[in-house]
């Protein structure tokens, strides 16, 4: 489970706004899923969104009046848990008691929850913001996964957790060996070698005094005991007086003592575009060649064989490439910042960069495993400079009009100002007529400006640049197997084997036509009727409600029609119970590839064939008013089969053709009828004139 903060926009965003956006199909039928309202009166979007609006125009100071949460999980938790888990969340944070929107959405890899609270509390009407919201939502997925018995996801709380437990183990030994001596030493000296014997060292750390040990794990002297901060110690004892130089210090100064730090995050460039970074390209082709350079002309050599430069910006040290894009040095890596190279190598010294040709270059494309996607990647560029070009082609057309209509305002300016003159009767007449003039003219002008940023929104909107990853999520929607296969090739993570169904024949391409999106990672989401099936390349998953037996049939012939005959099962027993009585249902040539699945199949199989063939159950033909009811042939639930007559198999075609009739003809006497008894007693017009007053 993973919660996320998303950032305010700068503009400060809405509440309307949001809402709209999360509970948008955006044109998918398995995007939005449950929609709850909390704390709010009304039970429909429209009318709780006005209530936030009244509630959030009671606050006019404040500038951010809306919270966005969301939260993502692996699995498919029940609606009651999901229900559990955002009370939870929001209590968290303290918006237990505010307005807010919670919205389910399907259309990703991963279930997720979107939230939209009202910082303005509906009682108070003050903002609330909660402090430190990142650890305390780190802190409660760590819970959730552990009450809940959720995936669990790798989470800060428990990075830290060794960290955190070594600076307490710290802080105890400090405290029953340490504190003593420092607290009888009556000069820095013996400060030092107090802490040097426990083999600590006391250095300054910000404003304050730390305590810290040969593997670098530090304690702040004041949380060991009040009287051993740097201000109680300074009071007793005078200035802060560093040590000298020793045999204990040198071996703090042993960088292979110290810890190391891990490595710089991939960037969110390379994990959520799918486009490999300057930042990244640095990190896998020349980061070690840099942290190997025993100079400063080694490092300068290395830049330039990878078609880089080192350069001094600002404060700081940058790598910039052949085309102008630049990184900082620190972002590729904290020990390749100038600070960390200036204290291995000496001071900066630049050098003049050569006209030798570059080994290596770096060129904006897909990632290193996506390879096989540079010809994909050609077209989408070649698809993004049209779509520009029809964009600027649009947006120079609106600009024509544009001034088309500025020269036909001034014209009908010119017009009415003529006619005021001619109108226009002494100071007074002039002053009313030309104050509605210059009323007039403005606002002929803002209705233009107006209707013009309008139609160019609506141009940059029909024309917009699309992303290298929305780019292929659109042509695998369209049916591009290439484009599919470069989606597939960016899922690292395995796929939860729940409700599944897979085979080990050639797989084959499905029909487009049921195609509701393309996730990010390829997985092809198909609309069914009562759920939705998703096909990751190696499975096909059902994401329906235990009910539903159509989306269940529905699944098991898409895996026959993309696996053929053999299919295997992969879920827990009521969905394996499911696909049983859907494979009996359907008549589809399959069989199960988990022996106990194919004998229930075939069990089942023989009591339907028992049941159709006439004379061997059921009630007789002729049972009158107690007889079972007339089969229509279309499958419809609590419908029944007429002995004598076999059954249709829903719609569906039957895997043996039969010579004998579908239904024979039965005597009338033998059917229900309904009888009216005598005419009712009406009033006709012929009768109007003589029986109108007459009962």
């Amino acid at each position: 489970m993973i919660a996320k903060e998303i950032a305010t926009p700068r503009t400060g965003g809405s509440f309307r706004g949001l809402v709209t956006y999360v509970t948008s199909s955006l044109g998918k039928a398995e995007r939005v899923g449950r929609v709850q309202l909390s704390n709010c009166v009304s039970a429909d979007i429209s009318s709780a969104m006005l209530e936030v609006d009244n509630v959030q125009a009671r606050n006019r100071r404040a500038r951010h009046t809306t919270y966005h949460l969301m939260l993502s999980f692996r699995e498919q938790p029940p609606s009651e848990v999901l229900q559990a888990i955002e009370q939870r969340a929001c209590a968290a944070l303290g918006f237990s008691d505010h307005q807010r929107v919670s919205v389910v959405h399907h259309d990703t890899d991963h279930l997720h929850l979107h939230i939209a609270i009202n910082r303005v509390n509906p009682v108070t009407y003050k903002v609330h913001c909660p402090s430190y919201s990142k650890l305390a939502l780190d802190s409660l997925c760590v819970e959730l996964e552990r009450d809940y018995g959720l995936q669990p996801d790798r989470h800060a709380t428990q990075d830290r957790q060794p960290q955190l437990q070594a600076i307490e183990q710290l802080r105890t030994l400090a405290q029953r060996e340490c504190a003593a001596a420092l607290r009888q030493a009556r000069s820095w000296g013996e400060v030092h070698r107090a802490a040097e014997a426990h083999g600590l060292r006391a250095q300054l750390r910000g404003n304050g005094l730390a305590l810290v040990a040969a593997d670098g794990v530090s304690v702040k002297a004041s949380t060991v005991s009040r009287d051993l901060s740097k201000a109680a110690l300074e009071r007793r004892l005078g200035p802060f007086e560093a040590t000298q130089p020793t045999q204990m210090s040198a071996e703090f100064a042993q960088p292979d003592r110290l810890p190391k730090k891990s490595p710089n995050r991939t960037p969110d460039m390379e994990r959520i575009a799918g486009v490999e970074s300057l930042v990244g390209w640095i990190q896998r082709g020349c980061a070690d060649a840099l942290r190997q350079a025993c100079n400063w002309a080694e490092v300068h050599e290395v830049a330039q064989r990878n078609g880089l430069r080192v350069q001094l910006r600002g404060s700081g040290l940058v790598f910039v490439a052949a085309h102008g894009l630049s990184v900082k040095a620190s972002t590729v890596s904290r020990d390749l910042s100038k600070l960390a190279l200036e204290r291995r190598l000496g001071p900066f010294e630049a050098t003049r960069f050569s006209d030798r040709v570059a080994l290596m270059q770096y060129r904006k494309g897909p990632m290193p495993q996506q390879k096989s996607a540079a010809r994909l990647y050609e077209r989408y560029l070649q698809d993004r400079a049209a779509a520009l070009d029809r964009r600027n082609h649009a947006v120079g057309q609106l600009r024509e009009q544009r001034g088309e209509d500025d020269a036909r305002l001034r014209r009908t300016s010119q017009r009415r100002w003529t006619a005021i003159r001619l109108v226009a009767r002494g100071r007074v007449g002039w002053m009313l007529w030309s104050a509605y003039a210059r009323q007039a003219d403005r606002r002929d002008r803002e209705r233009a400006r107006q209707k013009h940023r309008a139609s160019v929104r609506a141009a940059a909107a029909q024309h917009r640049r699309t992303g290298w990853l929305e780019w292929l999520r659109q042509s695998a929607a369209r049916g591009d197997a290439e484009a599919l296969a470069a989606l597939r090739s960016r899922s690292c993570s395995e796929h939860l084997a729940q409700n599944a169904l897979w085979g080990d024949g050639s797989a084959k391409d499905l029909s487009r036509t049921l195609v509701d999106s393309v996730t990010a990672t390829g997985t092809v989401i198909y609309r069914v009727p009562g759920g939705s099936v998703r096909d990751d390349g190696t499975r096909l998953h059902l994401i329906a409600s235990a009910s539903s037996d159509l989306a269940a049939e529905a699944l098991l012939r898409l895996a026959h029609a993309r696996y053929g005959r053999s299919i295997g099962v992969d879920g827990d027993d009521n969905f394996r119970a499911r696909m049983v009585r859907a494979a009996v249902s359907t008549a589809l040539p399959i069989t199960f590839a988990d022996e106990p699945l194919e004998r229930r199949r075939v069990e089942l199989e023989r009591k339907e064939h028992a049941n159709d063939r006439p004379g061997t159950q059921g009630p007789p033909p002729h049972a009158g008013r107690d007889r079972a009811p007339l089969s229509t042939g279309r499958g419809y639930p609590g419908t029944q089969a007429r002995a004598g007559v076999p059954r249709s198999n829903r719609g569906y075609p039957r895997r043996q053709a039969s010579t004998e009739p579908n239904a024979g003809l039965r005597s009338v006497s033998a059917l229900d009828v309904v009888r009216f008894g005598d005419a009712p007693e009406v009033l006709l017009p012929r009768d109007a004139r003589r029986n109108v007053e007459q009962r």
